[in-house]
């Protein structure tokens, strides 16, 4: 505090105009308002100085036609300081003033509109004896210009439009009101909130510099009240009005100011004069060069060529003006609507409140499409870039405030949602909350930089109803850093991104369209990886799963099979015969089947106990009680039963695993049905340790079954060196990084743990591939012995010819003789021989494992069609196949 108010009161002391230099006048002047002078220096309870200073540069010969050229904001003469000498060595008096608020004029005035700058520009030909003259209006002095003709038509000769501004609609969004929102934002961050930074005026303003926009207290002040203070509604009606020679300099990349309100006001103005350079004029310069053309040589020379020409055709008063459009960038003018799928336009007609509207649904809805396709057009000149910033920001914004809301107001009820729960891991919500207090804005930030953690993370919290504020401070913050960064990327990478659709499709097509949105999320998201140095190693977890062949997803491992899958289906006339291969089943047990229902049907003492949960469908009551009902049923059924925690639930009808839990008390029961509403198996813990695939098949006319293959399952653990945390041994160790993600929310409680030295940490004890769990192959354990025991459980099973029969045990020896064997589930028809998931095998050798698989379901299936079985149509299959996932409640899979 002390620095900040010594900072200030520094600025008050020091922030004057540098002194004048030798070749520069000053004028004093009337202070003006865009009304007219000030009458009353006290009027409205102000200190008004009744003079002001301007400062100005006079070139060439005093009997030369009078010139006159104004700068933009911020800026100063020193902006001319080609064109001006260049103009005087042609015979031309060239004035050249600093606007008042810039340069070495005074900065502190009552009014910094185009208006009053008008008048300070009179004032000062006035005082100089000059009656008219040929005006030049750089960038914002454009609006000078047109304030000059408003005010005294007749003492103008001509008016030069130098990459100027002119219609309301070519200002940054086309609105007023946005933009002096813009503005006002502005003010209070650069100059208000500078107040805040303690520089005691070392930010030196530098009037040689162009377009200058950090500087003192009154830099900043003068800059933005510039902007605040015009007005450029009625600037269209003054064009329409004008009938003066106008000539209008303008470059077609021009990055203030759109090439397109060049085009416009040489249309209003039909005797109007425009020469539109291309951009390859400018190539190699920088991009600002577009704008300042006369600030370098070669700008400096295009403007020359088409000034001096024009000033010479009007030296005579009495020269009657003649339109000539000299477009040199080889097209026509832009256009004015970039067309998106659906016929759905972005006109520049269209209000900036719409677009913004629009803008927020998209990213409410689609978050990153949108934002990808904003910064495309912002980049093609269809949306303005502020606008567009402003836009995504607040509709990211209010998304993730919808998430914490989802999750602050409906509370845990909210995880039950298909959506949610998909992410959301109910166990782990306290922890996460938790994990969100303590970090706080790491995590926000983090969350925002890596892809699909923004959910779970957001959620949670809002669950726990911990510190709104601090939530909405930090996502706020987050998001403010996120939008600029991710636009940038879309505007810089967005033309290499059309490159090769330029090549197949127009890019004004919407197949083209979408197709550089959809490559450029690839190529952000996982650019955006590589700003952190865990985004950087998910990165390298992301590739190395697209090389290991054990991460692959199913397709890649079945798309090769789809030429043998028709050899198969064209070998036994039918495309459902494999269908057929378990009677005992529904279709096999190709999806859906009751895991309980399979089990109870098998007479065995390998069987482990289990209990069948129902549902309760149809009932109209409150979810949390329907889920306290059938929690209590399971605690009932244990304790009738002599049965203790820990103990296995999961859906009775999982696939892969999923929705697979290891609960230890009453409260985990309870969550796990508030996140399961379909029916449920509750089924005995075996500690193993030891757990395998077993799997079996037997041929109808054979008496004798087989077991195909077996996988032994490789539980997951660390072991700990006394430095490192749990969450750091897992990602230096070379497997388990591959599954962090679902390790990080297993584990998300003991994270941050150092195991001492030896100490082993077990991360899973499910025999699930997609819980962590190594297949190997298990062929080694394989002998008479277990194969007769397996075959007389699989007999005791009524209707099983072909499956994975999954089972623990608690040492090898007595798996081989078949002895102290716990049957878990039995699988049906599209289980697998999970054996070619073994990471030494090669991506060949497990295709043979699968075809040999596959070979054998059809020619079971096919000996069950011959005994007068029918198997299930194509069409009836399809549909129960998309009922079962339509109704399935996936949750996160747990231990």
């Amino acid at each position: 505090m002390l620095l900040v108010v010594a900072s200030f009161i520094t600025q008050v002391f020091t922030d004057r105009p540098a002194a004048v230099p030798d070749d520069y006048r000053v004028a004093s002047l009337p202070t003006q308002e865009r009304q007219g002078p000030v009458q009353d220096a006290d009027d409205r309870g102000r200190i008004v100085p009744s003079r002001v200073d301007v400062a100005y540069r006079i070139y060439g010969p005093e009997a030369g036609p009078p010139v006159v050229l104004l700068h933009g904001s911020p800026g100063s003469a020193s902006d001319f300081h080609l064109l001006a000498p260049a103009l005087a060595l042609e015979g031309y008096r060239v004035v050249v003033p600093d606007l008042p608020g810039f340069g070495y004029s005074a900065r502190w005035v009552p009014d910094y509109s185009n208006k009053a700058h008008a008048r300070y520009v009179f004032d000062l030909l006035d005082e100089l004896g000059i009656e008219s003259a040929h005006f030049v209006g750089f960038s914002m002095s454009g609006g000078v210009v047109l304030r000059l003709y408003e005010q005294q038509p007749q003492r103008m000769q001509t008016a030069t439009l130098l990459a100027a501004i002119g219609i309301q609609e070519g200002e940054g969004s086309g609105d007023y009101y946005f933009e002096h929102l813009k503005y006002g934002i502005g003010y209070l961050l650069l100059v208000g909130g500078m107040e805040f930074v303690p520089n005691f005026g070392m930010l030196e303003y530098a009037p040689a510099e162009p377009l200058q926009l950090i500087g003192t207290r009154s830099d900043r002040h003068a800059f933005l009240r510039n902007f605040w203070d015009t007005d450029q509604r009625d600037y269209r009606g003054t064009l329409e009005r004008f009938d003066k020679p106008m000539l209008i300099i303008h470059a077609e990349r021009d990055p203030m100011i759109p090439a397109w309100t060049a085009y416009e006001h040489h249309r209003i103005v039909e005797h109007s004069e425009l020469v539109m350079r291309s951009a390859d004029d400018f190539a190699g310069d920088a991009t600002i060069i577009n704008h300042m053309m006369m600030a370098n040589e070669r700008g400096n020379g295009y403007v020359i060529d088409a000034l001096l020409p024009f000033l010479e055709r009007h030296r005579d008063p009495g020269v009657q003006p003649v339109r000539r459009t000299l477009d040199l960038t080889d097209g026509d003018a832009p256009a004015s609507t970039l067309r998106l799928p659906g016929d759905l336009e972005v006109r520049r007609s269209m209000n900036a409140w719409a677009k913004i509207g629009v803008i927020i649904v998209g990213t409410l809805i689609l978050e990153d499409p949108t934002s990808i396709a904003v910064g495309l057009f912002i980049k093609a000149g269809q949306i303005d870039l502020l606008l567009g910033v402003f836009a995504v920001l607040v509709g990211i914004f209010l998304g993730d405030l919808l998430l914490y809301l989802i999750g602050y107001v409906v509370g845990r009820r909210a995880l039950r949602w298909a959506p949610i729960a998909r992410w959301v891991p109910t166990r782990q919500v306290d922890m996460l909350g938790d994990w969100f207090d303590r970090k706080g804005w790491k995590a926000v930030l983090a969350s925002r930089f890596v892809p699909g953690t923004r959910l779970p993370l957001y959620v949670a919290a809002g669950v726990t109803g911990n510190k709104p504020g601090r939530f909405m401070l930090w996502t706020f913050l987050a998001v403010c850093i996120w939008v600029p960064v991710i636009i940038g990327l879309v505007m810089v990478l967005g033309k290499a991104a059309r490159s090769p659709f330029q090549v197949l499709l127009d890019f004004g097509g919407w197949p083209a369209f979408v197709g550089v949105v959809l490559l450029l999320m690839f190529v952000m998201h996982n650019a955006v990886l590589l700003l952190t140095r865990g985004g950087r190693r998910r990165l390298v977890v992301k590739l190395r799963r697209q090389v290991e062949r054990e991460y692959w997803s199913a397709w890649r491992y079945y798309l090769p099979m789809i030429p043998y899958w028709l050899y198969l289906m064209a070998r036994h006339r039918s495309l459902t015969v494999w269908m057929l291969a378990n009677p005992g089943m529904p279709d096999g047990g190709v999806v859906g089947e009751s895991k309980s229902d399979i089990l109870a049907g098998a007479d065995d003492p390998a069987i482990l106990p289990h209990a069948f949960i129902a549902a309760e469908r149809g009932a109209e009551q409150a979810p949390q009680a329907v889920a306290d009902r059938r929690a209590g049923r399971a605690l009932a059924v244990m304790q009738e039963r002599g049965w203790s925690f820990p103990i296995i639930l999961k859906p009775d009808a999982a696939q892969r695993g999923a929705g697979v839990r290891l609960v230890h008390d009453a409260d985990e029961v309870n969550a796990f049905f508030a996140a399961t509403p379909g029916d449920a198996q509750l089924q005995v813990y075996h500690p193993g340790p030891c757990e395998a695939g077993v799997f079996y098949i037997r041929h109808p006319d054979h008496h004798q079954g087989k077991i195909f293959s077996i996988t032994d399952k490789v539980f997951p653990f660390i072991e700990g060196d006394g430095e490192q945390t749990i969450e750091e041994l897992i990602w230096r160790h070379p497997r388990y990084r591959m599954q962090h993600d679902m390790f990080h929310v297993r584990m998300i409680d003991r994270l941050q743990e150092v195991p001492g030295p030896g100490e082993r940490v077990t991360l899973g004890m499910a025999g699930n591939h997609v819980q962590g769990c190594m297949f190997k192959d298990g062929g080694h354990l394989i002998t008479p012995e277990l194969e007769a025991r397996i075959d007389e459980l699989a007999k005791r099973v009524e209707g099983f010819y072909f499956g994975r029969i999954d089972l623990r045990y608690k040492d090898a020896a007595s798996f081989k003789r078949g002895e102290d064997l716990a049957v878990i589930e039995i699988n049906g028809v599209t289980s697998e021989s999970t054996n070619l998931y073994d990471p030494s095998w090669s991506f060949w050798r497990a295709q043979r494992v699968l075809r040999e698989q596959w070979r054998h379901l059809c020619e079971i299936g096919a000996a069950h069609r011959r005994r007068g079985l029918k198997a299930k149509s194509v069409p009836r299959l399809l549909l129960d196949i998309l009922k079962y996932y339509r109704e399935r409640e996936i949750v996160t899979v747990s231990d």
